[in-house]
Formats: C-alpha cells, sequence, structure tokens
C-alpha cells in the first residue's frame, strides 16, 4: 500500500494527473466522433485543438493555475567547495576486497597507464 501512495504521490508532484485526463478526454472525444466520422477523421478532429470538450478545458484551466502558482523558477545552486564524508559505510562483503588490494593502488592520485595495454599483450 505504501508504494502504491508512494507512486500517486509522485505522479501528482509530476504533473502526471493532467496528462491521464487528458488522455480520457480525447479517448472520448475520439469514441464520439467516430459515431458520425470516420475513424482518421475523429482522432483528426479530436487532436486538432480546435474543438475542445468539456474536460479538455478543466485540464487547460488546471495546468494554467498551476503554471501561475508555481511561477517560481528553479535556479540550482552549486557548492564551490563539498566537505569529505567523515566516515563510510561498507559492506561487509567488499572488507575481503579491499583488505586485499596494496596500499596506493586504485588511488586517483596514480595517472593511467599510457599508452592503455593492448589486449592479448604481455610484458616481458
Amino acid at each position: 500500500m505504501g508504494k502504491i501512495i508512494l507512486v500517486a504521490m509522485l505522479s501528482l508532484s509530476l504533473g502526471l494527473h493532467w496528462t491521464f485526463l487528458q488522455s480520457a478526454a480525447w479517448v472520448g472525444m475520439i469514441a464520439s466522433y467516430s459515431r458520425d466520422l470516420s475513424f482518421t477523421q475523429a482522432v483528426h478532429k479530436a487532436l486538432d485543438g480546435q474543438h475542445p470538450c468539456a474536460l479538455c478545458k478543466i485540464v487547460e484551466s488546471g495546468k494554467k493555475g498551476e503554471e501561475k502558482q508555481g511561477a517560481r523558477k528553479f535556479s540550482p545552486k552549486l557548492d564551490p567547495y563539498v566537505l569529505p564524508p567523515r566516515f563510510m559505510l561498507i559492506p561487509r562483503s567488499c572488507l575481503p576486497v579491499l583488505a586485499a588490494c596494496p596500499a596506493g593502488r586504485g588511488t586517483l592520485a596514480e595517472p593511467p597507464p599510457f599508452p592503455p595495454p593492448r589486449p592479448g599483450f604481455t610484458a616481458s
């Protein structure tokens, strides 16, 4: 039940409810228009934007209301300096691998070997 609530809240925060309602409106419009027109004409008439139904108008006004309400622009702030973590949680399964590594190997301070080793080539 918690996963369903989480998915629902995420969908609402992303605005997917408007997409769902708009899709439902288009399906309903295609179904009603296809009674009098061919299917391709009904699809064209439903999706051209010239013949909105009541649900389409509700979705459009709802989207505009959310845009006005959330008019704040998001500007991410980059921190020029990030403090290193004081401790690191390492799974127990990784401890033997870390213990087998020689000290100083695999650090970022060492440049990669140049030129890169070729596959199948062994140095003598």
